[in-house]
C-alpha cells in the first residue's frame, strides 16, 4: 500500500513540474514579447513653469513619447502628472543635443528637442484624458401638482 501511494506522489510530482516548465517557458517566449520601449527625454527645469494653463513646480522631469503626437510627462517618482499634444516639425537635419525651448516671459513650454531625430515636437497644449462632467439641470415637478394622476379640470381639455 505505501508503494502505491509513492507511486501516485511521483508521478503528481512529474506532472507538477512538467507544468511548471511549461509555464515558465510561455512567460520566457511570449510576455516579452508585449513590451514597448518608449523614446524619451529625462530633463531638470530649475523654475516653474508652464503647460497650457497648467503650472509646474522646479524639478526632474520625463518626458516620454506614448504616440503619434503624445507626449506624457512623468515626475520624479514616475508618474504620469500630464498628457501632452505635440505637433512634429522637420527640421531638415538631426537635432545635436535634447533640450526644451520656453517662451521667455511666461515661462511657458513650447518646443521639445530630441537628439538625433530630424523633428522637433511642437507643444500644442495639455490633453484633458478625462473632461470634468457637465450637470444637467434636472427639471423639478411643480409644487402645484399633488399626483401624476390627478385629472386636469381646465375646461378647454376633454377627456
Amino acid at each position: 500500500m505505501i508503494h502505491v501511494l509513492a507511486g501516485k506522489a511521483r508521478r503528481l510530482h512529474s506532472i507538477l513540474f512538467r507544468f511548471a516548465g511549461l509555464f515558465l517557458l510561455f512567460a520566457v517566449c511570449v510576455l516579452p514579447a508585449h513590451a514597448h520601449t518608449y523614446e524619451g527625454l529625462d530633463v531638470e527645469v530649475p523654475f516653474k513653469f508652464k503647460i497650457g494653463d497648467r503650472a509646474f513646480r522646479p524639478g526632474r522631469y520625463q518626458f516620454v513619447m506614448v504616440g503619434n503626437g503624445v507626449v506624457a510627462l512623468r515626475d520624479a517618482k514616475r508618474r504620469v502628472i500630464a498628457s501632452l499634444v505635440a505637433r512634429p516639425i522637420q527640421t531638415g537635419a538631426p537635432v545635436t543635443q535634447n533640450k526644451l525651448v520656453f517662451r521667455t516671459k511666461k515661462k511657458l513650454l513650447s518646443q521639445i528637442w530630441i537628439e538625433n531625430r530630424a523633428q522637433v515636437l511642437d507643444v500644442l497644449g495639455e490633453q484633458m484624458a478625462m473632461q470634468p462632467a457637465h450637470t444637467v439641470p434636472v427639471p423639478l415637478v411643480r409644487p402645484e401638482i399633488d399626483s401624476l394622476f390627478e385629472r386636469n379640470t381646465v375646461p378647454r381639455f376633454k377627456y
